[in-house]
């Protein structure tokens, strides 16, 4: 599969110029200054990727400076939803982003999907039933007193 960047323009006040790839990438991309005595051009940034973060719950993060009237404000953004808004159509405006094959870090366009929040609990619910016929709960063992290893009935 190719790679797609498209420039993330619907983020007001975000301070840089960035991109969304349909692989579920992020960079920012070159920034050219005009030095005003010479008129020369001149690159000030490079491109470089944005590395994601993991926010504990295996949902990637990337964290953008926006101007404010106070200064400057560090502010998160999910990267499946940046994805989203950059390639999955939501022509009914669904609030959130659904990951098909429930895995949380994989943000490729493909595998994402807007729906509702009940989609989303059922959805989430068919995994839960998934998981417990693939992986079913160990049986605790218990001891003389009626009680598991680990003291509790």
């Amino acid at each position: 599969m190719t790679e797609i960047w498209k420039q993330i323009d619907w983020i007001p006040n975000l301070r840089g110029s960035y991109e969304v790839s349909n692989l579920g990438n992020i960079r920012r991309t070159s920034l050219f200054w005009r030095n005003p005595y010479t008129g020369e051009l001149t690159e000030r940034f490079k491109t470089r990727s944005i590395k994601a973060h993991d926010n504990g719950h295996g949902y990637l993060y990337v964290v953008f400076v926006l101007d404010s009237d106070k200064g400057r404000k560090l502010t998160t953004f999910y990267v499946h939803r940046l994805v989203a808004q950059a390639f999955v159509a939501n022509p009914d405006n669904k609030p959130e982003v659904n990951h098909k094959n429930f895995v949380r870090s994989d943000n490729q366009a493909v595998n994402l999907e807007w729906v509702s929040s009940l989609e989303n609990m059922k959805h989430s619910s068919t995994m839960d039933r998934r998981l417990k016929i693939h992986y079913p709960q160990p049986k605790r063992n218990k001891n003389k007193k009626g009680c598991d290893t680990r003291g509790k009935p």
